[in-house]
């Protein structure tokens, strides 16, 4: 039954539900209403949140399923704190302003506003203030990658052979157009860079790929000695 349910959250598309934040916008303005309506509303908001979750866990374990238990390193990228704390402390003020210039133009209370503007753009543009959701898992053939820069979701799967090798950067000044980055962050000044075998690539819209694990160490350990090198 869980891997079933697995399955159905794995095949709802990232795109489908991640237009929940509307529903922010109608518990907002309907605040006023019978405190059930709006809870109800605000609900759906919730369960769109918890299946953003519930899908990322339904990955890493078809990861688990596919590819055994054993040598699996699994890395979440943490939100980056000081940045989201800036941009939101950003949104909060401009949201503000926005709020007292057009409450009485939307016919809403100035609070009402206010909510309704910081509670849609959390949900609809939260990579901006959080960064794009990241997951790595090294396995014993390669490295799998769970990204949602936005409203796609990407589920990569790059085998040891594939790969010519796997540079280890510092001070990265400015990132190549070719370069495909699955971090928290599009802005890395380090990180590994995916080198593909192939001329052609990964795949023709994939070149290189740059990941950024917090614990660069404990992630090479799971990969081919071999394969590694310290700058291209």
């Amino acid at each position: 039954m869980k891997q079933k349910l697995n399955s159905f959250i794995l095949h709802i598309p990232t795109l489908f539900i991640k237009q929940y934040p509307y529903t922010w916008i109608l518990a907002a303005a309907l605040w006023t209403w019978p405190p059930f309506a709006s809870a109800a509303i605000f609900l759906i908001v919730i369960l769109g949140i918890l299946s953003l979750h519930w899908r990322a866990a339904a990955w890493i374990s078809s990861v688990r399923r596919e590819h055994g238990n054993e040598a699996l390193y699994v890395e979440r990228l943490p939100i980056p704190i000081p940045i989201a704390i800036r941009n939101i402390a950003i949104l909060l003020i401009i949201a503000g302003l926005s709020a007292w210039l057009l409450h009485q133009s939307l016919h809403l209370g100035f609070w009402q506003t206010y909510v309704m503007i910081v509670g849609f753009c959390l949900c609809y543009i939260d990579t901006y203030f959080f960064g794009g959701f990241t997951i790595y898992i090294v396995t014993a053939t390669g490295i799998a990658i769970y990204y949602i820069p936005g409203h796609v979701d990407y589920r990569l799967f790059i085998r040891f052979k594939e790969i010519r090798q796997i540079a280890r950067l510092g001070n990265i000044e400015k990132i190549p157009a070719s370069w495909s980055v699955c971090a928290r962050l599009r802005k890395a000044t380090r990180g590994l860079l995916l080198v593909p075998r192939s001329p052609a690539g990964f795949s023709p819209q994939l070149q290189e790929i740059l990941l950024t694990p917090l614990d660069t160490d404990e992630f090479l350990k799971r990969v081919p000695s071999t394969l590694v090198t310290n700058g291209l």
